[in-house]
């Protein structure tokens, strides 16, 4: 479903259908929250179950990167925040695909004496990830235990669930850790403009 021509119909249909807990298999009962870095040394109930309606709303913003001219239920972006998905140049036998493909021109019906930026142009396969991303979006905040060592349960899923190659499941795991990385940084800024705020209407208080 994920692969075909509308992956964001998918998510609407796996929402639906409540199929997600079938498609992103794994064992919820033995999962704990990645909050911790290993699992709870006494026996607790598992996490509550995740809110898996926030893989459509991510698949609609990622649409919305890629289209356009979004549906008119989609946000309107900025040209130079949209995606363009090229598809890959002939290579020579055994040479390697860069991960990212070179700048091109955006179409002329939006901005034609602009291009667009280096990491603005996708390969196909790179956009199955980020759909593949989104269907494990909800699973952002659980872990597991393998081999003795805490791991993010996505990763399982991709591999011996969804059985996806190695490659998958390790950029889908680096996307986590970025998101990771970002949510702490937007925290830190949230919690700064909350706290200038507070001193802000105290000096009007006075």
């Amino acid at each position: 479903m994920l692969l075909g021509q509308d992956p964001q119909y998918a998510f609407e249909l796996i929402e639906r259908l409540h199929l997600h807990p079938l498609i992103f298999l794994y064992e919820h009962s033995s999962t704990f929250s990645s909050s911790h870095s290993s699992p709870p040394s006494s026996p607790t109930s598992p996490p509550p179950l995740p809110e898996t309606s926030i893989s459509v709303t991510a698949s609609n913003l990622l649409t919305s990167l890629l289209s356009p001219m979004p549906p008119s239920h989609l946000p309107v972006l900025h040209p130079l925040l949209r995606l363009l998905c090229v598809s890959p140049p002939p290579l020579p036998p055994h040479s390697t695909l860069p991960p990212y493909p070179e700048p091109t021109p955006l179409p002329s019906a939006i901005t034609p004496s602009d291009s667009t930026p280096p990491l603005a142009t996708i390969y196909p396969h790179t956009l199955k990830r980020l759909y593949l991303s989104c269907g494990l979006l909800p699973l952002y905040g659980l872990n597991t235990v393998e081999k003795k060592k805490p791991i993010w349960i996505g990763e399982k899923v991709v591999r011996d669930g969804i059985k996806g190659p190695t490659i998958d499941s390790t950029w889908c795991r680096k996307l986590r850790e970025g998101w990771l990385v970002l949510s702490e940084r937007v925290k830190g800024f949230e919690e700064k403009s909350e706290r200038e705020d507070r001193v802000e209407i105290g000096t009007f208080s006075l």
